[in-house]
């Protein structure tokens, strides 16, 4: 895996295969798959400098969680609700 950094001052939108798309805001941070490197959309950020690739292996000083892109939705759904529902 490689981290991925926008560089410009604009969020930009990176075309990532099987149709998916990534929002990576400016000067922000994500984390990509090998095979997605190659696949054209972000080869040409790249070369247009738009975005940087660096090793994740090599940034160990934010492994702490505050700084995750992949989530699970932590907290939202899953337990009993308060909300009214139905006729009142």
């Amino acid at each position: 895996m490689k981290t991925i950094t926008n560089k410009t001052r604009k969020p930009i939108k990176v075309r990532l295969p099987g149709g998916k798309t990534l929002f990576l805001g400016a000067t922000r941070q994500a984390k990509l798959r090998d095979e997605a490197l190659e696949h054209p959309p972000v080869k040409k950020l790249i070369d247009a400098g738009d975005i940087e690739v660096s090793d994740a292996t090599g940034q160990k000083h934010g492994a702490g969680g505050s700084g995750s892109v992949s989530g699970g939705g932590g907290g939202h759904g899953g337990g009993p609700s308060n909300a009214q529902t139905g006729d009142r």
